[in-house]
C-alpha cells in the first residue's frame, strides 16, 4: 500500500501538495509542528512490511537530524519502501550509513580541532606566555606594611579588606601567605 508523509509547517506547502497527489486521505499524514510526530506515530502503526512511502524531499520528513535518523531507521526495521513524489527510490540503508559517516566525521573534525586548541595553550603556557585559569589578585606594594599596622591594632582587617575591595575569604588567604613567609624569615 502507498502512504504519503510529510513534515509541512507552512499551511500553502501543505495545500499545494496535497492537491498534487492521487492518495484518499487516510494514506496521507502530515505533521506541521515541529517536535510533533503525532501523524508521523499514527502511520508508523499501518505501515506493514514493503509498503511505499511518498515523500517531498529527505528534508520534509524531519527538520531535526536525530529525529530524521530515528525515523530512517524506523523504515528500515519495518521493510517500507522510501520514495521521493517523483518516484525516486530512497535507499534507507544507504542514507543511514551516510549519516553515521558524517555524525563520525564531525566529531573527529571537533577532536582534532580540540586537541589543536589544547595543544596551542600548553604551548603557551610553557613558554610562559598567555592567562590561565582565574587571573590572580594584585596585591598592592604595601599590603605587608598595612598588615603590620593590623598586627599594631593601628588598623582592622575589615577596613582594610573594604579599602582594597577583595573578597573576605581572598584576603585572608593573601594574609595566611604573608604571616607564613613571615614564619619561614624567622626560621632562617
Amino acid at each position: 500500500m502507498e502512504y504519503f508523509y510529510a513534515y509541512l509547517p507552512n499551511k500553502n506547502e501543505k495545500e499545494n501538495v496535497l492537491n498534487s497527489l492521487n492518495l484518499k486521505e487516510n494514506q496521507i499524514y502530515i505533521d506541521d509542528t515541529e517536535n510533533d510526530d503525532i501523524r508521523w506515530n499514527d502511520l508508523v502503526k499501518k505501515l506493514k512490511d514493503n509498503d511505499k512511502l511518498l515523500v517531498p524531499s529527505i528534508d520534509c520528513i524531519s527538520s531535526e537530524e536525530v529525529s530524521l535518523k530515528d525515523k530512517l531507521q524506523t523504515l528500515k526495521d519495518i521493510h517500507a519502501q522510501l520514495l521521493t513524489i517523483d518516484d525516486e527510490d530512497l535507499d534507507v540503508d544507504v542514507m543511514l550509513q551516510l549519516m553515521d559517516f558524517i555524525e563520525v566525521s564531525r566529531k573527529n573534525r571537533a577532536r582534532k580541532l580540540q586537541r589543536a586548541g589544547i595543544d596551542k595553550a600548553l604551548e603557551k603556557k610553557y613558554k610562559g606566555e598567555g592567562r590561565f585559569g582565574r587571573p590572580r589578585i594584585k596585591v598592592p606594594d604595601d599590603f605587608e606594611e598595612n598588615i603590620k599596622r593590623i598586627m599594631r591594632k593601628e588598623l582592622s582587617h575589615d577596613a582594610y579588606r573594604a579599602q582594597l575591595g577583595m573578597k573576605r575569604s581572598t584576603y585572608y588567604k593573601i594574609v595566611k601567605e604573608v604571616k607564613d613567609s613571615w614564619s619561614k624569615d624567622d626560621k632562617k
